[in-house]
């Protein structure tokens, strides 16, 4: 989906969104998302108060570093998903941990909170793929906040080819149609995310 299609599924939604790095105050006084400008993204040097947020996984490494680079190319503001119990930290044993999460459909609490979501019109999901799932800490983030009307790009670390195709549908299935879900960007594990391809796929989804 491109980003005029993504735009005027917005402004049907929200009535009005500005093609301005801004955000719009409603008559309750709570913040309307700002959708991006149709500026091509170049790197480090995006307005900084364009609305990005990077939700991303700590406990896996290459989320991480996907994370920090969408940061370093939108200027999205970076957001941990830290559980209050954590993982372990060898790889079968935090495999293990997700595995049993998902089969009780646990809700782990997170240390970190945002004051809101509100002024986040576009929201990155960086996450590994744990038994065909997203890790449970990431639908806690979905019922904590009202992801109605953001755009949502899943960026999902696996060695399955398809990962990124099945975030997307995880999150779809989740969110349904009260946000807008794009296709995903796959990061292979243990390596380091190609900087051109990450700018390519933002430019792409977001502005072409």
């Amino acid at each position: 989906m491109k980003y005029v299609k993504v735009t005027a599924i917005f402004l049907a939604l929200c009535m009005a969104f500005a093609f301005a790095a801004c955000s719009k105050k409603q008559a309750d006084g709570n913040t309307t998302p700002a959708v991006p400008s149709q500026e091509p993204l170049s790197g480090a040097e995006v307005e900084p108060d364009v609305k990005f947020l990077a939700a991303y996984f700590p406990y896996d490494e290459s989320s991480v570093k996907a994370a920090e680079l969408i940061s370093k190319q939108t200027g999205a503001k970076l957001f941990a998903l830290e559980t209050e119990n954590g993982y372990p930290e060898k790889a079968d044993e935090c495999a293990a941990r997700a595995k049993d999460e998902k089969a009780q459909n646990v809700r782990p609490s997170l240390k970190n909170k945002l004051d809101s979501i509100s002024p986040y019109s576009v929201v990155f999901i960086c996450t590994p793929l744990w038994e065909d799932d997203l890790p449970m800490a990431f639908y806690t983030f979905f019922e904590d906040y009202d992801m109605r009307d953001r755009i949502i790009l899943p960026i999902c670390s696996s060695a399955d080819k398809d990962a990124a195709e099945k975030c997307e549908v995880l999150i779809k299935g989740t969110l349904g149609d009260t946000a807008v879900t794009l296709g995903g960007f796959l990061v292979s594990p243990g390596a380091e995310p190609d900087e051109d391809a990450m700018k390519a796929y933002i430019q792409q989804s977001l502005y072409e």
